[in-house]
C-alpha cells in the first residue's frame, strides 16, 4: 500500500526521507494521473501525481498537489466557494454528496482537532464557514500534520512528511 504526502507548495516535490522508515534515500518511482476540478465552470483537468519508493522497506509514496483531496474529483478551491452553494447545478450532486460527508464527518473532526485553528463551532456549517475564512489548502495538510485528521476524513494512506 502506497502514503500519499499532501503537498503544502503549489509544486510537488522529491519526500526528503521515507514517511515509513525514515530513509532517505528515496528514488522516483513514475506518476499515475489524475481527475480535478479546480475552479467551478471549468471542466476537469488531468492532473500527473508523482510517485516515489523508498529503497529500503520499498514502501510508494506519492505526492499530491497543493488543493487537491485524496479520493475527491472536487479541488478544495472549488469546496471552498461552493461547498453550501445551492445554485451551483454542474456540480450539485457531488458537492450534496461532499456536503452530506462533511456534516457527518464533522463531530470527530470538531472532537479530534481541539483548537488549533481556534475554536470552531458545534455545528457542521459553521465550522466549514469558520475553516473556509483560512487558505483550506493550507489548513489540510496542517490538519494531517497535527492530528492525523484531514478535512474529510481518516486516511491511513495520508502523512505528513517534509520534502524539498
Amino acid at each position: 500500500m502506497g502514503v500519499q504526502i499532501l503537498s503544502r507548495l503549489g509544486v510537488c516535490r522529491r519526500p526528503l526521507v521515507c514517511v515509513v522508515c525514515g530513509c532517505d534515500r528515496i528514488h522516483g518511482h513514475g506518476s499515475y494521473d489524475r481527475w480535478v476540478v479546480w475552479a467551478i465552470g471549468l471542466k476537469s483537468e488531468l492532473v500527473e501525481v508523482p510517485r516515489y519508493r523508498c529503497v529500503r522497506c520499498e514502501r510508494t509514496m506519492s505526492v499530491l498537489p497543493y488543493g487537491i483531496l485524496a479520493y475527491r474529483l472536487l479541488s478544495l478551491m472549488v469546496l471552498r466557494e461552493s461547498l453550501y452553494d445551492q445554485e451551483e447545478q454542474r456540480w450539485r450532486d457531488l458537492l450534496r454528496a461532499y456536503r452530506r460527508g462533511w456534516e457527518k464527518w464533522y463531530a470527530k473532526l470538531w472532537r479530534g482537532i481541539g483548537n488549533v485553528f481556534g475554536r470552531l463551532p458545534r455545528e457542521a456549517y459553521g465550522g466549514w464557514e469558520q475553516l473556509r475564512e483560512l487558505d483550506l489548502a493550507g489548513v489540510n495538510p496542517e490538519l494531517v500534520d497535527q492530528t492525523g485528521l484531514s478535512l474529510f476524513g481518516r486516511y491511513r494512506i495520508h502523512t505528513a512528511a517534509r520534502t524539498f
